[in-house]
């Protein structure tokens, strides 16, 4: 663990500390708040990106509040209005919002964050976390940036094949998607999308990383960053897409994860809040793939079943000040997504059956008849939660669970809903001999 400057006495323009403003968060953080003493106001999305709390959220009466996350003036005129008007002492921002300058600078200007803005926006930005993995030789992975298209081929000479592209996002400056890996010979992996050509980037080219992936969550407190749990992604399941805590690693191997993660946070200078980091298992010692909050994981929920203690939970525990829980694992969790065919979907699975299993905690199916599932080579079709005593019965009642997910589904192809001006995806062509002296 390492210590940061602390933050946690009297800022200039502190106003009550016991009332925070929770921008992009879920009605279940606004609860998790409000049950840690604070008064709780909220600010969500109006173009529906983001939660709107639930009727009766625990905080003041008049605690919501929207505003359109994609006008940055609008957006931080309405962020320094709730702060000045209701006296906010606290401001935390959650999903994508924690990403956008015009949250995280508003909220250093009125001294309402317990972190620099500047530690999350490099955290969001894939370039520049690779920039400052990179200066350390533990952590290295070649990579370049180009600003467009048709450099790409040189970019993966530079780096070496296979490569991972990700179009960024400089206006939001957080991670565009992870669309292709490409090889020597310019193909790719069946699992992996291709390259939309677009706009122009900039686009970040990584060296793919090959090993097993796993996910530390953390907590930072005054610069403390403490290790939460390591969780295993894409751990057996069908395609490999389960997700178990804690993760069935050597000590040694823990200790190299931990020690690669918390010098990551050392070197942008996060001082407080929940992070969770991707991290490969190379033959060559673990390697950082980014850091983002992977709200497709339920990792979080995975450590509360494994331990008792939920990560979002000792999070406004911490910023209130009082002490926060170890995690101590006694059991294991998985989260097993379901792979279905795609198609429309014709009958819905019996889930009281599923949910009466040994072991099943809950179980998350977000379609109803009629709906269109994207398939096993799509995003999942919901997830069982399980928890057992050992690795190997984790993953029995994970299949026992799946087996009993019946549907019945029209086969048929599922076409994306067109947009205007979307360009035809295209794969990344193979760099030429000796392309990879250009900049």
């Amino acid at each position: 663990m390492t210590r940061g400057t602390d933050r946690s006495g009297p800022l200039p323009g502190r106003r009550d500390p016991r009332r925070v403003l929770l921008v992009g968060a879920a009605p279940s953080l606004a609860r998790k708040a409000a049950r840690a003493g604070f008064s709780v106001w909220t600010l969500h999305d109006s173009g529906g990106r983001t939660p709107r709390p639930a009727a009766g959220t625990p905080g003041p009466a008049e605690s919501s509040a929207s505003a359109d996350f994609a006008d940055r003036a609008a957006l931080r005129e309405r962020i320094a209005a709730t702060a000045v008007r209701n006296d906010i002492g606290w401001l935390l921002a959650f999903g994508a919002a924690g990403a956008l300058p015009a949250v995280l600078e508003t909220a250093d200007r009125f001294g309402l964050s317990p972190s620099p803005a500047e530690a999350a926006l490099l955290l969001a930005d894939p370039a520049a976390t690779r920039a400052v993995l990179n200066r350390s030789r533990h952590t290295h992975v070649p990579s370049a940036v180009v600003d467009s298209f048709a450099r790409l081929p040189e970019a993966v000479a530079r780096v070496g094949p296979p490569a991972l592209v990700r179009r960024l996002r400089p206006a939001a400056r957080c991670p565009g998607t992870p669309v292709s890996a490409a090889g020597a010979d310019g193909g790719r992996p069946a699992d992996a999308p291709a390259v939309p050509p677009g706009e122009d980037g900039p686009y970040l080219v990584e060296r793919s990383l090959e090993g097993p992936v796993v996910a530390a969550e953390t907590l930072t407190v005054h610069g403390m960053h403490r290790v939460l749990g390591i969780a295993a992604l894409r751990w057996g399941g069908p395609a490999g897409r389960d997700v178990l805590f804690p993760a069935p690693l050597a000590a040694r191997v823990q200790g190299e994860v931990r020690a690669a993660v918390t010098e990551l946070l050392d070197l942008a200078g996060l001082e407080f809040g929940l992070t969770r980091v991707p991290v490969v298992l190379t033959a060559g010692g673990p390697r950082i793939a980014g850091c983002r909050r992977l709200d497709e994981e339920p990792v979080g929920r995975l450590i509360e079943l494994a331990t008792g203690t939920d990560p979002e939970a000792e999070l406004f525990r911490a910023l209130s000040g009082q002490r926060v829980a170890t995690p101590r694992p006694h059991r294991y969790a998985c989260a097993a997504p379901f792979r279905l065919p795609a198609g429309r979907l014709r009958s819905a699975p019996d889930l009281t059956e599923v949910s009466a299993l040994p072991g099943v905690h809950r179980v998350h199916f977000p379609y109803a008849v009629g709906d269109e599932l994207p398939g096993p080579d799509g995003e999942s079709c919901g997830h069982v939660l399980v928890t057992a005593g050992s690795v190997e019965e984790a993953a029995r009642r994970a299949d026992a669970a799946r087996r009993l997910t019946h549907v019945d589904v029209e086969p048929g192809a599922l076409l994306a809903p067109a947009t205007a001006g979307d360009p035809p995806c295209l794969r990344l062509p193979a760099p030429s001999p000796g392309g990879g002296n250009g900049r």
